[in-house]
């Protein structure tokens, strides 16, 4: 149990709460990173009607990104209409219809507009084709940093502490 704790502390919320190691880190190792098929990086809006999809553009365009949801929710969104969905991530290509359609502009993808939101379009974004940021590839950065950090918290312990091993008590154990 304390060798959990212990780890718990050095490596794995260390490496999940640690934004400016997992950055050094990744921008380190960034060769390490890769994709197979390109990836989009932005903003999807999914609307009620066109007008209400060219009023969320503009304002992704002109806002900054973290008050996108509240200028979307004042200036277009009612209190009990919805008229715009906006979501934003990274997707990708070919794990979506919608990206693939709107995003990749990929004309001979099939996709069906679903009835609550029929108005489409990709705003505000970039098609990549390897991760720039860490966020980009977190779950992987996260692993490889905690694998490094345990690997470190070990070299430090056995330049701290010899390893004296008495042989008749270990097969005294078996």
């Amino acid at each position: 149990i304390l060798l959990f704790d212990i780890s718990l502390q050095k490596v794995w919320d260390k490496a999940s709460k640690d934004t400016m190691g997992l950055k050094a880190y990744f921008k380190q190792n960034k060769k390490n990173y890769t994709w197979d098929k390109p990836h989009y990086r932005g903003y999807m809006i999914y609307a009620k009607n066109a007008e209400a999809a060219k009023r969320a553009e503009l304002i992704i365009k002109t806002v900054a990104p973290d008050s996108i949801n509240s200028f979307i929710t004042q200036h277009i969104n009612n209190d009990s209409v919805q008229l715009v969905k906006v979501v934003k991530g990274i997707w990708e290509q070919g794990k979506d219809a919608a990206v693939d359609k709107y995003a990749f502009k990929l004309k001979k993808t099939a996709y069906t507009p679903k009835e609550q939101f029929p108005v489409v379009s990709a705003c505000k974004g970039k098609v990549l084709k390897r991760p720039t940021l860490y966020t980009d590839v977190l779950r992987q950065v996260v692993s490889d940093y905690q694998d490094a950090l345990e690997q470190e918290w070990i070299k430090e312990l056995k330049n701290k502490y010899t390893i004296q091993v008495y042989p008749d008590i270990l097969e005294s154990l078996r």
